[in-house]
């Protein structure tokens, strides 16, 4: 374990060719790690993980967000951190949209120890107002791995008046990400927060739905083929 540990906290995060807001996947250290990291900046203000996925009791991967103070203006940059059985170690994690911020992580699954996927979501700037957004006005929440180069990640993306929001899932499948069309059973408001897999061809993902009133909990099931929703109970 000490030599798996060792080449893991090594690792840095890079950047992957995707359609899913925000993906990061862990390389050996030998690969440039792009962008400079905001986990070396002297400027942190708020700092918060959001997601963990654990491959033994050694060996950890947690990831979440750091607030900075860049050029008068709160800004957003991914951090990952590390735990190898007695202490976090904070990893070098890039910035797509260095230097100018906005870039969020809010899940992270991993197959082993030299082999993790993070998503999350980019931000921009709109007439002053921090947004989530991205080429498909989307956000991903939850991500799973049930084998190496399988994932599956879910999230919702809004219409352009950004009034109504849609159920999102992607898939990985090693090389490129592919939208995966999903059932909305809200009239206005759909999104999915979290996901399980314990196959590629088998995923229990969670989240809420709301029409012109109440919102309901929501379950939806993929069978390696598509996505049905799942009955659930309203407390």
């Amino acid at each position: 374990m000490t030599a798996n540990t060792r080449r893991f906290v090594l690792r840095t995060l890079t950047p992957l060719a995707l359609a899913a807001p925000l993906a990061l996947a862990a390389v050996p250290a030998s690969a440039s790690a792009g962008p400079a990291s905001a986990s070396t900046s002297l400027s942190v203000i708020n700092a918060s993980l959001s997601s963990v996925s654990c491959t033994a009791v050694n060996d950890c991967m947690a990831v979440g967000a750091v607030q900075e103070m860049r050029s008068g203006s709160f800004q957003f940059f991914p951090l990952a951190e590390h735990w190898n059985g007695s202490a976090w170690t904070v990893l070098p994690t890039p910035a797509p949209r260095h230097p100018g911020g906005g870039d969020l992580l809010s899940s992270v699954a991993c197959t082993s120890s030299t082999g993790c996927l993070a998503v999350g979501q980019i931000q921009v700037l709109r007439s002053g107002i921090s947004i989530q957004h991205t080429f498909s006005e989307s956000s991903i929440g939850g991500i799973s791995c049930p084998a190496a180069g399988a994932c599956m990640s879910v999230g919702s993306s809004t219409d352009p008046t950004g009034e109504s929001s849609f159920n999102l899932a992607e898939a990985w499948n090693g090389t490129s990400w592919t939208i995966l069309r999903t059932p909305d059973p809200g009239s206005t408001q759909n999104e999915l927060f979290g996901i399980s897999c314990t196959s590629p061809s088998s995923c229990m993902a969670v989240g809420g739905f709301q029409g012109i009133g109440n919102a309901f909990t929501l379950a939806e099931s993929w069978n390696g083929t598509r996505w049905s929703v799942v009955k659930t109970p309203h407390p």
